[in-house]
């Protein structure tokens, strides 16, 4: 099996962040050694985007969504992300996961490319995506913001009010659904990484501790 591992790293003086080392080798190296198809200079650019995992994203709602990914017992993960936003509107590299009893399977890398992806369709995928309520939302919204209009004025103040629960939802009925769609995500390298199960979850147990120190 493949160990993995985070440690802290100096990106400059005034700028750390924890970085996974796969059998003592960073994860940005292993990406472009094991990429099956050429990319540009700036998509080859690993070193220049910070960790998906990052308890700074600008949304409270985006860290909520990539930890319950993480949490997946089979999951296409956010891994990186550019800097520059700290959301999910630029670049977002992703591993498809797939963890057993005894093992975490790492099986490969792509860019979430989105060549659809529409907005307006983005902001039904909230509160307002009935289509994924539980009984339990039935019971607290059913009777009042599941039956607002988007855009109305009830909308805009519930999403206001609970700006987080919205995002969430949107990541989850939106975001991750075209995830799984054909030709959303460029599959560009093969990992083929396989961890021990107990080794995976002390590493993600390590991550939230170590990030407190940051």
């Amino acid at each position: 099996m493949n160990t993995i591992d985070i440690r802290i790293i100096n990106k400059d003086s005034n700028w750390k962040e924890l970085e996974w080392f796969i059998d003592d080798i960073r994860l940005s190296e292993h990406l472009c050694d094991k990429k099956i198809i050429e990319l540009s200079e700036k998509e080859e650019s690993f070193d220049d985007l910070c960790p998906a995992w990052t308890k700074e994203l600008d949304y409270s709602g985006d860290v909520k969504f990539v930890w319950y990914l993480i949490g997946l017992e089979k999951a296409i993960l956010p891994i990186y992300m550019c800097p520059d936003d700290l959301d999910f509107s630029c670049t977002v590299v992703v591993v498809e996961v797939e963890k057993t009893n005894n093992s975490v399977h790492w099986k490969r890398a792509g860019y979430v490319v989105e060549p659809d992806y529409d907005f307006q369709i983005e902001k039904k995928c909230g509160i307002l995506f009935t289509e994924a309520y539980t009984e339990e939302d039935w019971d607290k919204y059913g009777d009042n913001i599941a039956l607002a209009e988007c855009g109305s004025d009830e909308w805009h103040q519930w999403i206001a009010e609970n700006w987080e629960e919205e995002l969430f939802r949107r990541r989850i009925n939106y975001t991750y659904a075209n995830y799984q769609k054909e030709g959303n995500i460029l599959w560009f390298a093969d990992l083929n990484f396989e961890f021990d199960r107990v080794e995976y979850d002390a590493m993600v147990k390590k991550y939230q501790e170590q990030e407190k120190n940051l």
